[in-house]
């Protein structure tokens, strides 16, 4: 820790606080200009680094669609397949499904998790919804 002596050595110590921020946004406007000049193979030598895909290019990239990385899901809010991710990673033997988009409405299954998973009965139930635990 620093014992400051001086309201001159709290003043020159926030100067250089001022001065380091401002080096860095420097240094970071540079790098991002420098970066977004260059082609993604030069700058990402070496670095584990790839191009973000807006959403379109996902769903039209087909090796993507080869590998099965997206599967329609049943979404019955809408009452139709949706596109959406697939089940990764791929396993030769067991391969997983995709049964639904999700469920439509939050604490759509509790009565059958809390009921018939975790035991609880109808009466616990009702007494955690008047508390507004569910």
């Amino acid at each position: 820790m620093i014992e400051l002596k001086s309201a001159g050595e709290i003043a020159a110590l926030r100067e250089a606080g001022r001065l380091v921020a401002r080096a860095l946004a420097e240094i970071r406007t540079a790098a991002v200009v420098g970066v977004s000049l260059r082609e993604l193979d030069e700058v990402a030598a070496g670095v584990i680094a790839g191009p973000i895909n807006t959403v379109a290019e996902v769903v039209n990239d087909p090796q993507l669609r080869a590998r099965g990385m997206l599967a329609d899901h049943w979404d019955e809010r809408i009452g139709r397949n949706v596109l959406g991710p697939g089940v990764i990673p791929v396993l030769s033997e067991t391969p997983g499904t995709i049964r639904n988009a999700g469920s439509s409405r939050p604490g759509q299954h509790n009565d059958e998790v809390y009921g018939e998973l975790l035991g609880r009965s109808a009466d616990e139930l009702e007494t955690l919804r008047k508390e507004g635990v569910l």
